[in-house]
Formats: structure tokens, C-alpha cells, sequence
């Protein structure tokens, strides 16, 4: 319900703009084919879910214990691969909107983007090695190497790339704040944007922490999180987006922005062009959202 609720909220920020329909061209394309895609995915793990619970409880089989120990069963591989697909979309997501950040700069998520790569590689074996196991369970020996190895990466992935974007962030605020003080004002600071930031990075490390920590020590528990962490990964995207929509996150760094402009105008424009940085840009698409 909760996921359902702020996906037509994300779309309706992403779609409409003082109560009308968006220009096409001031789309943001690559957020509405990431927010699509996420609630896809999502509707399908769901629906695998409930499919596996009728079968098992349901079913002509009768043995629900025997039912779900059959990692091999065309619903469980479908359930890993709607999880692949929805760390695939939210780590590509993340390195997007570090590289808009660093000015579209590529050497700098080139290391996440090949951790990236490896995780993705990971889960789509251990998709292909799902299909074989019979009535292995899903944490078996041949199966547990690549499943801990995507959720490593994942967790690293996260935990770099939301790092890079604070400290870029962070430098941003630095300099304007040097930049407006000789005109004795002190201006808002862009500790909201980087609290939306580490926000989400802590809620989905936090999810995927317990993931890989019930999975590695064999608990059951790991079907229940498993089935969470998909909607999470959904819910955590929509809401920074709609948290931009509502001029939570952008307004903070606007007014920062052109009250240092009314200030020290030639040198923050200077400064700002010289290193690349172009700050009201980095936020709105960032977030995903035109602030204008």
C-alpha cells in the first residue's frame, strides 16, 4: 500500500507542474523509465508472492515445507530475478545521479560502475544456477558464493557512491558559504539535500545489511526480507522525488544559491563555472524534478 501510494505521488511530480501536464521536452525521462521500472518489477515480485503462498498452501501437493524448499521452482527464480532487476534499476540510478554531480565527469564512477557490473553479473548466475538446484534450498553451497557476493557489492556500491555524492555536495555548500560571508550573510545551508541523501543510502544499506546478515547465517527469515527489500528499493526512490516535488529538498538550495548571487555575484559565478559545478542544474537532476 505504502509503495502503491508513492509511486502515483512520484509520477504525478514527474508528469504534472502547477496542476497541468509537463512539456515532453522538460521531462525527465531517465527518472520516469527508472520509476516505471521499479513498480513493474515490484507488481511482479508481489504477484510471485501470492502465487507461491496458493501453490504451497493450496496446491495438489499438499506440503508447503517441501514446496518452498524447491529453490528451483520457476516462481522462486522469477522472485531472484524481479531482486536483480530492482538492485540493477536502484544502483543505476545512484551512479546517474553521482555522475550529474560531478559534471557528468565518468572517472568518477568508473570503480562504482564496474562494482555495479559485478553485482549485476552475480545475480544473473545465480539466477542461471537457481534453475538447477532441484530441491536444493536457496541457500546452498553452490548457490551462497554468488548471492553473498551480490549483496556485498551492492552494499559497497551504496555505500561508495552516496559517500562521493555528500562530499561533493558538501564541498559545494564550503565554497558558497566562503563565497557570501565578506557580505555578511550566512546562507542556508544544503545539509537537507545531503540529509535526503544519506536518508535513503541508510535505508536501503539497512535493508540489504539484513538481507545478506539472515542469508549468510541461513535464517528463514531471508523470504521475508527478500519480499521487503524490493518494495523498499521502490519506496526509497519515490520518496526523494516527492520530497522535491514538494520543495523540501530544492528550495533550501535555490534561495542559498541566488542570495549569494545578490552578494558576490561575479565571484560565485566565477567559482562555480571555473570548477564545473553548476549547483541549481546538480539539483534538480538530481532529484529528478525540475525546480523551476
Amino acid at each position: 500500500g505504502i509503495y502503491l501510494i508513492s509511486f502515483f505521488y512520484c509520477i504525478h511530480g514527474l508528469l504534472w507542474s502547477n496542476g497541468k501536464l509537463k512539456d515532453r521536452r522538460k521531462l525527465n525521462y531517465p527518472m520516469l523509465i527508472a520509476a516505471i521500472w521499479l513498480f513493474v518489477f515490484s507488481v511482479l515480485d508481489l504477484a510471485f508472492g501470492f502465487q507461491i503462498n496458493i501453490a504451497a498452501f493450496f496446491g495438489p501437493k499438499g506440503d508447503p515445507i517441501a514446496y518452498f524448499s524447491e529453490a528451483s521452482n520457476w516462481i522462486n527464480v522469477m522472485k531472484l530475478v524481479t531482486y536483480v532487476a530492482q538492485t540493477f534499476m536502484a544502483d543505476c540510478i545512484l551512479l546517474y545521479r553521482c555522475w550529474i554531480i560531478y559534471s557528468r565527469n565518468w572517472k568518477v564512477i568508473f570503480v562504482p560502475a564496474l562494482m555495479w557490473i559485478a553485482e549485476t553479473v552475480c545475480g544473473s548466475i545465480a539466477a542461471s544456477i537457481e534453475t538447477t538446484l532441484d530441491h536444493s534450498l536457496i541457500t546452498s553451497n553452490i548457490l551462497a558464493p554468488f548471492m553473498l557476493s551480490l549483496m556485498s557489492l551492492t552494499l559497497a556500491t551504496n555505500f561508495l557512491v552516496t559517500s562521493l555524492m555528500v562530499f561533493r555536495i558538501r564541498s559545494i555548500q564550503t565554497s558558497v558559504n566562503q563565497l557570501v560571508s565578506s557580505g555578511g550573510y550566512t546562507n542556508p545551508t544544503l545539509k537537507n539535500v545531503i540529509l535526503i541523501l544519506v536518508e535513503s543510502g541508510a535505508i536501503y544499506t539497512a535493508a540489504v545489511l539484513i538481507l545478506l546478515c539472515t542469508y549468510a547465517t541461513g535464517n528463514n527469515a531471508i523470504y521475508l526480507v527478500s519480499d521487503c527489500l524490493v518494495q523498499i528499493i521502490g519506496i526509497v526512490f519515490n520518496l526523494i522525488l516527492i520530497r522535491v516535488a514538494r520543495g523540501t529538498a530544492v528550495q533550501p538550495m535555490n534561495e542559498a544559491i541566488q542570495t549569494a548571487l545578490q552578494f558576490r555575484r561575479h565571484a560565485l559565478d566565477t567559482e562555480i563555472s571555473g570548477s564545473g559545478i553548476y549547483v541549481t542544474n546538480m539539483t534538480s537532476t538530481l532529484d529528478g524534478i525540475s525546480s523551476k
